[in-house]
């Protein structure tokens, strides 16, 4: 849906993180459980799978986060949201070098 022509039909943007990730690998969605309307959003072909990719592609940082939002703001004029879908396997490392789980 990365096409500017398409942003007319977006209310809304959501950024999910940690939506099931599986150690950097990327998650398929076998062709046959995807529907005509995922397709056509998504520009898939009949018979072709969908991977999700565990990490936003030329996002390394901080800050590349931070300008892929301010342009999605600018082309789409619509608002961001993220979100954040943490287990209880996320530990918070401390300044002090020491591990505690949040």
């Amino acid at each position: 849906m990365n096409t500017p022509e398409k942003y007319s039909r977006l209310d809304a943007i959501e950024i999910q993180l940690g939506q099931g990730a599986q150690g950097s690998a990327p998650q398929r969605t076998t062709a046959k459980n995807i529907g005509k309307d995922f397709r056509e959003v998504f520009g898939l072909r009949e018979g072709e799978e969908a991977i999700i990719h565990s990490r936003l592609p030329g996002v390394n940082s901080k800050d590349d986060f931070i300008q892929l939002v301010k342009r999605l703001r600018d082309e789409t004029g619509v608002p961001i949201g993220l979100k954040i879908a943490a287990t209880h396997h996320l530990n918070d490392k401390r300044s002090d070098g020491k591990n505690d789980s949040i």
